[in-house]
């Protein structure tokens, strides 16, 4: 069938998440620290980095929480570990801590995974398909990140961790966006970087296309690309196949 719609992970997929969140999330973790005495030091500051989703060479983790979680996961597994270390938690740390990701997300440099996303997008535009964002970020900070990307003028809806009641990988946004456009699942497809986007797109019963470079095909993904690029094949293969059978009947 073919793809209509397109629901985009926004981190590792649209931009490069290292890039991005390395930088910010260091951020939110001194302002941990300068909050509590008890959790200052450069090895605390490093464990809390990988707890995020960060190794000790900055490299990302993969399935890690910054990956597949949300900043609420990343600040409740925070608490849980620094009160398990003695120090004094505050009780309203989660909440402080979910804050700063909301509001301090112009601290990482966005660079997109590709010098062609913009080119790539518009060009599925012409061709008829929708396409949204799906991420487990916040509205404002995806909204900051596309605008930077220079590709706002062509989302047609953004599905935010803070707007919808249940993110990824439950099928509440891909039933949200079938709605909103008139197409089916079988005719949306979810394209991102982790094992968590391949799950929703199984559990939305929508299309899986892995972004990835090792052709791997986790549970949930049909399709592995290696780059953005290759979308427009994966379009042109599916609008020719429609072709095909409509002339076969």
């Amino acid at each position: 069938m073919e793809i209509q719609g397109y629901l985009f992970d926004k981190d590792g997929t649209l931009l490069q998440l290292d890039t991005y969140w390395l930088a910010f999330t260091e951020h939110v973790a001194r302002k941990v620290q300068g909050m509590l005495p008890g959790a200052r030091g450069e090895e605390t500051l490093a464990r809390l980095m990988e707890l995020a989703g960060f190794d000790r060479q900055g490299k990302v983790i993969p399935e890690s929480p910054v990956v597949a979680g949300t900043n609420e996961d990343i600040a409740v597994i925070w608490r849980d570990w620094l009160a398990g270390c003695g120090v004094r938690v505050p009780d309203g740390f989660v909440s402080d801590v979910t804050g700063w990701f909301w509001t301090d997300y112009e601290h990482g440099e966005v660079v997109p995974t590709t010098p062609k996303l913009a080119a790539i997008l518009r060009e599925l535009k012409n061709r008829g398909c929708r396409i949204g964002v799906a991420t487990s970020d916040y509205y404002d900070s995806t909204c900051y990140c596309l605008d930077k990307l220079g590709i706002s003028g062509m989302i047609d809806a953004i599905y935010s961790a803070d707007r919808v009641a249940k993110p990824k990988p439950d099928p509440e946004t891909a039933r949200r966006a079938c709605e909103a456009w008139g197409i089916p699942p079988e005719s949306l497809a979810m394209v991102g970087d982790s094992e968590n986007d391949m799950r929703f797109a199984r559990n939305a019963g929508c299309r899986g296309i892995y972004l990835s470079a090792d052709g791997a095909l986790p549970p949930g993904a049909q399709r592995c690309i290696a780059s953005l690029d290759a979308l427009l094949d994966e379009s042109r293969e599916s609008r020719t196949q429609t072709c095909k059978r409509g002339d076969s009947m």
